[in-house]
């Protein structure tokens, strides 16, 4: 049976890996590089299947697949939905249902459902991605009705830094 404390780092190291999946969708919603660069390991590997098959290794690779991907819509956004955790000491997979929505460059329309899947790795006390891999399970580009309203126009919090992940030695 496991102790108090080993159930309490159990229940910090999956809270901290829920919250990692979520910066990303935020990160990569608001098109923000420099916290998508803080969330992978220095040689992570990040994948994304067929039909756009492409892997990169590297975090300056995976910064600017994303932002070459981001760039130039009008709107996007990722949906994190669900997410199953095994973890093994400094080590965890993961495996998330999400949805992403996207409009342009131009008049390209992008609307999908598909899994991360995640081999994380406790790097200097803070869970990272080691490998992310995105399968599709659909994927439409037909045209949807409705308008995206610029980032610019959407206000983040007053106070970002008040979002950052609190490291577990300050909650003890």
């Amino acid at each position: 049976m496991l102790t108090i404390e080993q159930r309490l780092r159990h229940l910090e190291d999956e809270a901290a890996i829920r919250n990692l999946a979520a910066r990303f969708a935020d990160a990569a919603t608001r098109a923000d590089y420099e916290t998508i660069r803080s969330l992978f390991t220095p040689d992570a590997i990040f994948t994304i299947g067929e039909p756009f098959a492409v892997t990169c290794t590297g975090i300056d690779e995976i910064v600017a697949l994303i932002h070459k991907l981001r760039d130039g819509k009008d709107f996007f956004v990722e949906f994190i939905h669900s997410g199953l955790i095994q973890l093994d000491g400094n080590a965890a997979s993961a495996r998330w249902l999400l949805r992403e929505v996207g409009l342009g460059p131009a008049k390209s329309y992008y609307n999908n459902f598909g899994f991360f899947i995640d081999e994380l790795e406790k790097f200097d006390g803070k869970w990272l991605f080691k490998t992310r891999t995105y399968s599709y399970l659909y994927l439409d580009t037909d045209p949807f009705a409705g308008k995206g309203i610029p980032m610019n126009a959407i206000s983040a919090s007053p106070n970002d830094s008040a979002l950052e992940e609190v490291p577990a030695a300050t909650l003890q």
